[in-house]
């Protein structure tokens, strides 16, 4: 029986591998960026409590789903209040997408017989 958190690990970082990929593909393509946070109007801000209410109002009534997971997380991202804030709301956004890529790689997985794994051995402080 193959171990779920073995499993886990190793399609997480199948799916880091691709986003790394991507992240080099756009520094290639277009360098450095350092946009703005927001239009100068601050568009997105306003817009980001509709986008989240939106996406709560979904989870509420139609229960999860990875787009409504993803944009409630977007919409808290463009409504932050500081660096600090943006930074955790976008570390938030970035593991859904992530998980919600890993979720497309489960359910597109051939459906074999799993193989075993070999127990690991137990990782410890002193074996640092």
């Amino acid at each position: 029986m193959t171990d779920p958190a073995h499993a886990t690990l190793v399609r997480n970082a199948a799916v880091l591998g691709l986003v790394v990929l991507e992240l080099a593909q756009q520094d290639a393509k277009w360098g450095v960026q350092d946009h703005p946070y927001d239009a100068p109007d601050g568009y997105w801000a306003s817009a980001g409590g509709e986008l989240e209410g939106r996406a709560r109002w979904s989870l509420q009534e139609d229960g999860p789903s990875w787009a409504a997971i993803l944009m409630e997380e977007v919409g808290e991202a463009f409504q932050a209040e500081s660096p600090e804030a943006l930074k955790s709301e976008l570390v938030q956004v970035a593991a859904v997408a992530i998980q919600w890529v890993a979720a497309i790689e489960r359910r597109n997985a051939p459906k074999e017989a799993p193989m075993p794994t070999p127990a690991a051995p137990a990782l410890t402080y002193e074996a640092l």
